[in-house]
Formats: structure tokens, sequence, C-alpha cells
């Protein structure tokens, strides 16, 4: 999970957000939570987006090329001997060209299909939904796929999930009737495509 204005963050309190854990014991309860992750914390903000099925690869918000710590962008670190290695960015066309401040990723554990929130040239209004896929032969990821217009709509579309077999897409929007500001909505995809959903529900 991450913290943020905790004195204890890389670079102190009024530094970006740190990424913390915690375990469980065999008497269930949790350990205290540590962010000794010299290689996954820094003064920017840190956040964990996905993890792998063996769970020995972390996804991980924002790039961690030198220099670019505050810059837009996927990357992802392995754990060798209980100790996670320095991230390497992965480049997805289009996402460092996003608009706005705010953005935020859910990698699935399949490792093929990233979906992203954020404000781009096809946005209808704030933050819009976006799906990248990773080609299989070459490991190469998509352009941000847009879910269109059923899915996202003028007002903010954020933190989505999305189930195992990539059928059924969780998230939260002030843009579809309901009963706050940003309720939390799903939504079914009707076909292989990514831009044909049933109408979401509250």
């Amino acid at each position: 999970f991450v913290r943020t204005l905790h004195p204890e963050n890389t670079g102190g309190t009024l530094s970006g957000q740190d990424i913390w854990y915690s375990k469980k014991n065999a008497d269930g309860n949790w350990t205290e939570p540590s962010n000794d992750l010299p290689n996954l914390n820094n003064e920017g903000n840190n956040a964990v987006v996905g993890l792998s099925e063996s769970g020995n690869t972390i996804y991980l918000l924002n790039d961690y090329s030198e220099g670019k710590q505050q810059q837009p962008g996927l990357s992802l670190s392995f754990n060798r001997s209980n100790n996670w290695r320095l991230p390497n960015s992965i480049f997805i066309p289009g996402l460092s060209d996003k608009q706005g401040i705010f953005y935020s990723l859910y990698m699935l554990p399949t490792e093929d299909v990233v979906l992203i929130s954020a404000q781009m040239d096809k946005s209808l209004g704030q933050e819009d939904l976006y799906v990248s896929t990773k080609d299989p032969l070459t490991n190469e990821w998509s352009k941000p796929i847009h879910l269109g217009p059923i899915v996202n709509t003028g007002g903010f579309e954020i933190s989505p999930y999305l189930t195992a077999d990539k059928q059924t897409l969780f998230f939260s929007s002030n843009g579809h009737p309901g009963y706050g500001n940003a309720d939390i909505f799903v939504t079914t995809r009707m076909d292989t495509s990514w831009t044909r959903w049933t109408k979401p529900e509250n």
C-alpha cells in the first residue's frame, strides 16, 4: 500500500508517497509496516499497480529511468533472493503524452493487459479508461485504445480493475448516475474488442 505525508517516507514528510508492506503471521496478525524498499521508493510518487501470477514481478507507477522519477509511465521489478531489483521502464506508445496531473494503471496478473485511466486526446472529459495489450510475439505494447462512450463520460473514470478472464470491468466514475460524487460501476465486454461494453451498472 502507499502512504503520503509520512515522516519516514523517502525524502521525508513533504516528499512523494512511498510503497509500504506488511506480512501476515501464522497467528493471522500483521507485522509492523515497513517501507524498506530502496529500489522501489524514491522522492517521487511510488505505487504498485500490479503483480504477476507468481508474485515475483511487480509493476509500478511512473518511469524509474534515471532522472525521470516523476515522468508518467510504467515500470517493472523482479524479486531475486527476496530483494526487489532496480525497476525497468516499459514503453507504452502515447502514455507519456497524457494531459493533466492524475493518471492510474492496473496490470493484470497475466502481464499482457494494462488498463489506463488518463486524460488524452480522445478523452470525452477528464480521465477516461484505455487499454494497452502486449503482443505475444514481439512483447511490444499497443498504443492505448479508448474504451468508448459506453464506459467513458464527460466526467472522470478512475481506479479500473479487470477480472482474470478479462471480461468484467470495475471502475469508479462521477459521470454515470450515482449516489454521490464517484460511485463504483461494473460492465462486461460484449465481444473480443475493447470498445463494446454493456451499460455500466451502479
